[in-house]
């Protein structure tokens, strides 16, 4: 039993160390979202995370550029998200999502990329 249980710590350390999965990380974001907390928000994001939609390179790269970008958001509590349907494959989780911020309603896929319990990257996906 003793030789079962190292072996299982070794082969998957996650389950022992309490890392979520790429799905629990990705909700914790809608959460936080949601809840405007902004240090929660950004806890599940890497350093150099990379955002960015299908018309542009990257409209947000790295923790520090996500802090300016939604610090107002959460600041004047405008912001909303809600997540449709979730899959996931893998460290990947896609999202069909609808964001309401300032009173607009936008809707979107967005494919997050999760990587040692953080999000390493978000690919958003409309059709504007």
């Amino acid at each position: 039993m003793k030789k079962y249980i190292l072996a299982l710590i070794i082969i998957c350390p996650s389950i022992f160390a309490g890392e979520l999965t790429p799905r629990e990380v990705v909700n914790k974001r809608v959460s936080a979202h949601n809840s405007h907390n902004l240090e929660e928000f950004l806890s599940t994001y890497s350093e150099d995370v990379r955002i960015g939609a299908s018309d542009c390179d990257a409209f947000a790269k790295g923790k520090a550029h996500i802090k300016k970008v939604f610090f107002p958001l959460f600041k004047n509590g405008t912001v909303h998200l809600t997540v449709h349907s979730q899959m996931v494959n893998g460290p990947y989780v896609v999202n069909r999502e609808t964001l309401i911020r300032n009173g607009q309603k936008r809707e979107y896929v967005s494919v997050y990329e999760v990587r040692d319990g953080l999000i390493k990257s978000i690919n958003i996906m409309s059709n504007d």
